[in-house]
């Protein structure tokens, strides 16, 4: 030190023969010296500044079976086949922020290949085509990632959404109407019906609960 004065308490304080004033003394030497010293100027880098990190990638979800297990019967499990499946989380108005909720999925049936558990690229809706659902109550959120994240995420989702959609549009196509036997003919009593009526009525056949409401309605 340029001090000789700090620099012989200091070598007092080292070897152990400063008294308590002189000890007293060197601390305050030493906080008056860095308070003058104060903060140290830096000058302006010259170097560039670091770039930002290249934020990584999210990684593909991995596949991964779901397995059913019921607690009546704990030693039987069930492999659910990844067809296609939507699953939706149903929100229940009352307690819409609650972490139990009911989930429901919904699967095309039957399965195309019982041993895959891989849903196909190009699926084909045949006349055994079916939808089955299952609903899943008060399911802890923990369940729904798990679920969400089986049936491949949002771009899954949306591609057996529009499956699904195509399987109920070719269902509503090849519903066949069928009426009742109960039919009635062409006369004075089938015009009144259809005038008191609201709805569109159609000769080929009634539905017995609008028959007896607008019966009801003629005889009064």
């Amino acid at each position: 030190s340029t001090n000789p004065t700090l620099a012989n308490l200091l070598q007092l304080a080292a070897s152990g023969k400063a008294s308590p004033n002189q000890l007293k003394t060197l601390g305050l030497l030493i906080q008056s010296l860095a308070a003058a010293s104060g903060t140290p100027y830096q000058s302006t880098p010259t170097t560039d500044p670091p770039a930002p990190p290249v934020p990584t990638p999210t990684p593909p979800v991995k596949e991964f079976d779901l397995v059913i297990e019921f607690p009546e019967c704990p030693y039987d499990r069930f492999l659910f086949p990844r067809e296609h499946v939507v699953c939706e989380r149903m929100t229940d108005a009352a307690t819409p922020l609650s972490s139990y909720q009911d989930i429901l999925i919904a699967v095309p049936i039957p399965f195309a290949n019982s041993t895959n558990t891989t849903a196909t690229t190009n699926p084909a809706i045949t006349p055994a085509s079916q939808i089955s659902t299952m609903r899943i109550k008060s399911a802890p959120a923990m369940l729904w990632d798990t679920i969400s994240r089986w049936v491949g995420g949002e771009e899954s989702l949306a591609r057996n959404r529009q499956f699904l959609s195509q399987i109920v549009r070719y269902l509503r196509s090849k519903t066949d109407r069928v009426y009742l036997a109960q039919r009635l003919s062409e006369g004075q009593l089938l015009t009144n019906l259809q005038t008191v009526s609201p709805a569109p009525w159609y000769s080929e056949g009634y539905s017995l609960s609008r028959l007896f409401s607008c019966l009801l309605q003629t005889s009064r």
